[in-house]
């Protein structure tokens, strides 16, 4: 009986989850600092940053360039930008240098148009929610460069499982020990090289 209620709340704060993902992430300018300096969000969300003390150009190091240069001060405290495209995008303060530099990590949508949904899923994992261990079995082209990254909410890359771990095509299953993780709600990425293939969300139990 505890168990199941257990289980319960994790899938309450797990919709609470999807909730908060569905608000914009925001992003604080102070000193010397990005505040969270990586954030992380679903493809189609935005960031808004806000300035606090200072003069702060931020400009973008993605190739190309995510958005054109902005200053953000007392006279224009704030800047928006809508993220389409999965991916990590980091950036820095042209003033302060790279020591004053921050990232953002866009994750796939779980969902999509009709013909997305339609299509044979390229990452499933198994048990959800998951106690001890999580399965993972990836369905893509064998001899590419693949890589897992199980990642919380702030987008912090807590576990990876290597190109040399997986074993793609169905049947081919990837065991991971997840009883490490504090409980709560994760995401769970497929990476070919710099390119986000597909995300899931995951909850972990104990």
């Amino acid at each position: 009986m505890k168990r199941i209620y257990t289980l319960l709340f994790f899938l309450g704060a797990f919709t609470a989850g999807l909730q908060v993902r569905a608000a914009d992430a925001h992003v604080n300018i102070s000193d010397f600092a990005y505040t969270p300096a990586q954030v992380t969000i679903m493809q189609g969300e935005s960031v808004t940053w806000h300035w606090v003390t200072g003069v702060h150009p931020a400009q973008s190091d993605s190739n190309p360039a995510a958005w054109a240069t902005f200053t953000l001060e007392v006279t224009n405290p704030t800047f928006s930008h809508a993220f389409n495209t999965p991916g990590t995008y980091p950036y820095h303060c042209q003033m302060h240098g790279v020591s004053m530099s921050g990232s953002i990590v866009v994750l796939a949508s779980p969902t999509g148009t009709k013909e997305e949904q339609g299509r044979t899923s390229a990452l499933n994992i198994y048990p959800n929610p998951a106690k001890d261990f999580l399965k993972i079995s990836i369905n893509q082209t064998a001899g590419a460069n693949y890589e897992v990254r199980i990642t919380n909410v702030i987008g912090k890359t807590l576990k990876t499982v290597s190109n040399a771990e997986i074993k793609v095509k169905a049947g081919n299953e990837i065991v991971l020990n997840v009883s490490d993780l504090p409980a709560g709600l994760y995401f769970v990425s497929l990476w070919n090289k710099d390119r986000i293939i597909e995300t899931k969300r995951q909850i972990v139990f104990q």
